[in-house]
């Protein structure tokens, strides 16, 4: 692009603009929130006098009913044919218990619910009458509470212990889910579900005691036998399906997750499970007898169609140790069968399931076919791009094959002109350029692939901080990203390398909800509106007037928009 002629001003859109922050921290423009694709939200605009006699609108489903201000959610849901249970319609038996995924139902209608019930969105459209339109999904029983017994604790090694619950309320689970157990003073954690539901009476989870930690201690040590306490369940979704029946099995595991992927084992089992069943672990030596009766159990349910490996890993062995058991695992797995036909299941700390994810992109398993969840920390995780980063070894063959960047920019170009088309990925990248876009990344990339050192953009996790991405749209964007390179012809047996780069910083992407972006190693969070100094002349993003430089604007710490003083941090509706 040519420079502006000597005496013109630059009229540049804000995504673009240069600017100096007065109290906050720059942040990188052009961005905006996410539409999860997972309900349509129409963005509110102003009625017209024609529709005065129905004000708000109800989304649920794919459905769009408008609602009066003087009916229930529920009213209008109902005349609207949309079919939702319901019972009382006063609020007392919870039948009709919805979701709120966008807008505020009103207090009334969270009254007498669980707390964890509320903090989920969750309300009583029967006595919802909010001032502004909804976006509704189904409820999640599943966060609703259920009261359990502790009948048995029996120690199985040198903290370690097998709790068995009964629970007051029926609740039907498999291995692979887990539940999330309340502990009196407030605190929640998860636990992986070991036991068969068809075969044991009692749901049943091994607790690692964690010395100082609140629940571990309390679940071990101070709740008496014959107690009760509130737990949530089941969640999660590693689990084996009928679907994988005729493929053989790879469960990969370490420590104190390995009884919860057993118990996965025996359910394949029970259930008809055709294919091979291969188990590889690696644990520590205090938790030995805890990873030894569990595969056990496994072996003796099936010992003509069960294998497994495991070894002793000493306290101080670094991460590696996950990451070397996991292409272990694969190497053994490919001289049974291809691995191309394995199912991999793993679930534990999420040191472990990245490894085994790592390993599986690489060595060619189909991501459809890799069931993978870390069990879920009680605090944020913090990043580890910077260790990461520096970890990664330049990769000349690859470069090479890439044709010394051609190739990479031109799958770029085709994965990015199919991304901007996508109205699932394509809001992450609101007022960013296309071209932007592929710039970026080729510079990212090709500083990692070459070894060039020269990329000085945002790291994977500030880059991604405020996006609400979960494991199924990462993969579902690298499905659509490896269409794209084997497009372009690159040999197989660089694409898995290629791959396993993008699985690497899956931790850093995926998240449940937005984060603040790190800034001299503390999270900043970037909400809400800061006053900045113009360095150029510029377009104010709400209404398109010009913005003169060492004027003020006030600027979005998010999405970099840039608004004047007339539209007050506000964009139009224009």
């Amino acid at each position: 692009m040519s420079p502006p002629a000597r005496g013109s001003r630059a009229r540049k859109p804000c995504a673009a603009v240069a600017f100096r922050a007065r109290g906050g921290v720059a942040v990188d423009p052009g961005w905006a929130a996410l539409n999860t694709g997972l309900l349509h939200a129409v963005p509110a605009r102003p009625w017209s006098s024609l529709r005065s006699t129905f004000m708000f609108r109800v989304h649920l489903g794919g459905s769009v009913v408008q609602r009066r201000a003087d009916e229930s959610v529920l009213d209008a849901l109902l005349r609207g044919g949309v079919d939702v249970p319901f019972s009382c319609r006063k609020g007392s038996c919870q039948t009709c218990l919805l979701r709120a995924v966008e807008g505020d139902p009103g207090s009334r209608s969270t009254r007498g619910l669980h707390p964890a019930l509320v903090e989920s969105g969750h309300f009583k459209p029967c006595v919802s009458r909010p001032a502004g339109d909804l976006v509704l999904a189904p409820a999640d029983l599943s966060r609703r509470p259920v009261r359990a017994v502790l009948a048995e604790r029996h120690l199985l090694c040198p903290g370690v212990v097998r709790l068995r619950l009964e629970l007051e309320t029926a609740m039907h689970w498999v291995p692979g889910q887990h539940v999330r157990v309340h502990h009196p003073g407030g605190a929640v954690r998860p636990y992986a579900i070991t036991s068969v539901g068809e075969e044991d009476w009692f749901l049943e989870l091994h607790v690692r005691l964690i010395e100082g930690g609140l629940v571990s201690g309390w679940l071990t040590r101070g709740l008496a036998v014959g107690e009760s306490f509130m737990l949530e369940g089941p969640l999660g979704s590693a689990t084996w399906s009928p679907a994988e029946a005729e493929r053989p099995l790879l469960l990969v595991g370490e420590g104190i997750g390995v009884p919860a992927l057993a118990g996965i084992g025996r359910a394949a089992l029970r259930g008809g499970h055709a294919g091979l069943v291969l188990v590889s672990t690696v644990h520590p030596d205090r938790v030995a007898c805890a990873v030894r009766d569990s595969l056990a159990s496994l072996v003796a349910a099936a010992p003509e169609q069960v294998k497994w490996t495991t070894r002793v890993r000493s306290e101080e062995e670094t991460q590696d140790v996950f990451l070397r058991t996991a292409r272990a695992a694969m190497a053994e797995a490919a001289t049974l069968a291809p691995l191309t036909g394995w199912t991999v299941v793993t679930q534990g700390e999420s040191d472990v399931v990245e490894a085994v994810r790592i390993a599986a992109v690489e060595a060619g398993v189909p991501r459809a076919h890799i069931i993978a969840e870390p069990y879920a920390s009680a605090h944020p995780e913090k990043p580890q791009d910077d260790p990461k980063l520096a970890g990664i070894r330049p990769d000349p063959e690859l470069w090479e094959a890439l044709g010394d960047g051609r190739l990479l920019r031109e799958v770029l170009e085709d994965f990015y002109g199919r991304v901007y088309e996508d109205e699932r990925l394509a809001p992450f990248f609101h007022n960013v350029t296309k071209q932007r876009a592929v710039d970026k990344q080729y510079a990212f990339l090709r500083d990692l692939f070459s070894g060039s050192r020269d990329y000085f953009g945002l790291k994977p996790f500030n880059a991604h901080h405020w996006m609400v991405i979960s494991d199924e749209l990462f993969d579902y964007r690298e499905a659509l990203f490896e269409e794209c390179v084997r497009r372009a012809g690159l040999p197989e047996a660089f694409i898995g390398r290629w791959n396993a780069l993008h699985e690497l910083f899956r931790r850093e992407i995926v998240k449940d909800r937005a984060r603040g972006m790190i800034v001299d190693g503390r999270e900043v969070l970037h909400e809400g509106y800061a006053e900045e100094e113009l360095a150029m002349d510029c377009v104010c993003d709400g209404c398109g007037t010009e913005m003169r430089a060492g004027t003020l604007g006030r600027m979005h710490r998010r999405t970099g928009q840039l608004f004047c003083g007339a539209c007050q941090g506000r964009p139009s509706d224009a």
